[in-house]
């Protein structure tokens, strides 16, 4: 790993620790059939595992069919944890906040825009990404997200165990 690399993550693992005192609903989405969009239910699966962190979604139908168990969770923010697009290199990891994200930027496949999504649910939101490089359907993930998803993983129970 690049030193650079290091210095992101770094401030990656940071800015969740911030997050986490809010004690945000932690959303996995994705889509199990579109390659390297399946990342955040891969990441979820295992990251449910090993945690004891109450406030978890995994949302494999879009993150619009899990509105009302994120209501249920009565919390003030969220964080999403998907496959971006962000016009980056396959497998780079991202940290975005509310302001900083556009309306196609998940990957998941979903109808309901973000920022929709923000003011239905009345949370503010961040997005812990990890750049595609393939969502073609029937297709395994990629090598470059697969370790991208490694690293995520860790940062996750280092943050919110």
């Amino acid at each position: 790993m690049l030193s650079s690399d290091r210095h992101r993550l770094d401030e990656i693992e940071e800015q969740l620790r911030q997050l986490y005192l809010k004690k945000p609903v932690l959303v996995f989405l994705g889509n199990p059939l579109r390659g390297d969009d399946k990342v955040g239910l891969l990441i979820g699966r295992r990251f449910i595992r090993v945690s004891r962190y109450p406030y978890l979604v995994i949302c494999w139908k879009g993150i619009e069919n899990c509105t009302s168990k994120i209501k249920q969770m009565n919390r003030g923010s969220l964080l999403i944890v998907d496959a971006v697009y962000a016009s980056l290199a396959p497998g780079t990891i991202i940290f975005a906040g509310q302001g900083e994200v556009d309306e196609n930027f998940l990957a998941s496949t979903h109808s309901l825009p973000l920022s929709i999504l923000s003011e239905v649910l009345k949370l503010e939101f961040h997005v812990l990404g990890i750049q595609v490089e393939n969502t073609e359907i029937d297709q395994p993930v990629s090598p470059s997200v697969l370790r991208a998803a490694r690293m995520v993983l860790q940062l996750l129970k280092k943050t919110f165990g």
